[in-house]
């Protein structure tokens, strides 16, 4: 075929004659009478049928729950490369077959569904080709995570309380929410820590917002409910390991049925006040989680002053003022003050304190501050503390005068 210059043209090239004995056939096609010679190779591979490689597609590696099922497939291809199809496939242990590929595909490839021990650790299976080798498949498993009832708690008091209020902290209990233990050490809070992830959703909202995770463990996560859910009034709360988002089981009917990590409905409301607390080692009490006006933590030894200021760190005091609420996970700026659009009522020793601020800590994230004027003529002691807000009343604490 001959084109002048600037026209174009589709042309079909075919390989007539016997086929050829197995083997791996190139050659080139050259395009001439341009400026350049244009060359096009061509690779043409005939099989012996003969399965000499098996390669792993899916599953190898694999981690995940004990006694969940995980999806292999492999791949067998013979010395030239060519997909061997037709060969009979075996999985074992055979009890561990859930559903399975008889035999390779056009495509050489068989793949099946295996059941994982109920015991955690190291797993393998094994895929065995009629005639020829096997290959090996190897991971491991864990525990299926658990969130315990009623665990998941106020961060601060650990109490369950009516409602939990967006921006705030929650503790998730459970086993096997985490395989190792890890807290954050960025300016802001991760969005994933140790391969672990929270996820808050409100359906009928539309809303679909990731928490933002301080700290997990095997048997606890600390999470900031994000801010995105203020006026709903619950959430779907979700766990998520790594390689674990969704896996398969046996259902009641015996069919595979694939879901996510359990999931919690979370009652979500405007306030939900507790002080941050703190045990003291030389008295062996719990004491508010409090300072000075000299920034000094309020104990047995240096107790708040009459008239002085006390600062108290709170969890869950609600939404804050317009324009100041900084995005979830990220820390609250020091200029303009985050105040909360209500200022709680707080009393020491059963007298009223006067509050000076209320509203997120600058240069902390999710963490509240109330910063109150001590009552004069209180008798030097543990005096109680209380504080209000929105119509929710904190569980009371203790503070030393």
């Amino acid at each position: 075929m001959s084109l002048q210059p600037g026209m174009s043209a589709n042309v079909t090239i075919s390989l007539a004659g016997g086929m050829p004995g197995p083997g791996s056939y190139e050659g080139s096609i050259t395009v001439g009478g341009g400026a350049v010679p244009v060359r096009v190779p061509y690779s043409y591979i005939v099989g012996d049928g003969v399965p000499r490689t098996l390669i792993p597609l899916t599953g190898d590696g694999f981690v995940t729950e004990a006694g969940t099922a995980v999806q292999w497939a492999f791949k067998a291809i013979d010395r030239y490369g060519a997909p061997v199809p037709a060969v009979q496939v075996r999985f074992a242990p055979a009890g561990s077959v859930y559903a399975a590929t008889p035999a390779t595909d056009a495509k050489g490839i068989a793949e099946a569904y295996l059941y994982t021990s109920e015991q955690t650790g190291e797993q393998s299976f094994l895929a065995q080709l009629q005639g020829a080798g096997g290959i090996e498949f190897r991971g491991r498993t864990r525990l299926q995570p658990l969130i315990v009832d009623n665990g998941v708690r106020d961060a601060a008091s650990l109490l369950v309380p009516a409602r939990f209020a967006p921006g705030s902290y929650v503790s998730i209990f459970g086993a096997g929410l985490s395989e190792s233990t890890a807290v954050f050490r960025t300016p802001y809070l991760p969005l994933s820590l140790a391969g672990v992830s929270v996820s808050f959703d409100v359906p009928s909202a539309d809303i679909h917002a990731p928490g933002h995770v301080s700290f997990v463990s095997d048997g606890q996560i600390n999470v900031q409910i994000p801010w995105e859910l203020a006026g709903a009034d619950s959430a779907i709360m979700k766990v998520t390991l790594s390689n674990s988002a969704s896996r398969s089981v046996r259902n009641d009917n015996g069919r595979l049925a694939t879901f996510r990590t359990q999931t919690i409905t979370v009652p979500i409301g405007p306030h939900s006040p507790a002080f941050f607390e703190y045990r003291e080692a030389a008295s062996g009490r719990t004491l508010a989680a409090a300072i000075d006006e000299q920034y000094r933590v309020i104990t047995s030894g240096n107790p708040a002053r009459p008239g002085k200021i006390v600062q108290f760190f709170m969890n869950g005091l609600g939404g804050v003022i317009d324009g100041s609420r900084p995005a979830s996970g990220e820390i609250s700026p020091p200029t303009p003050l985050a105040r909360t659009t209500m200022n709680p009522e707080v009393s020491i020793g059963s007298m009223p304190a006067r509050v000076e601020f209320s509203g997120l800590a600058p240069l902390n994230v999710g963490l509240y501050q109330v910063n109150c004027v001590l009552p004069a003529g209180l008798a030097s002691g543990i005096q109680s503390v209380e504080l209000a807000i929105g119509g929710v009343t904190a569980r009371s604490s203790i503070v030393v005068q």
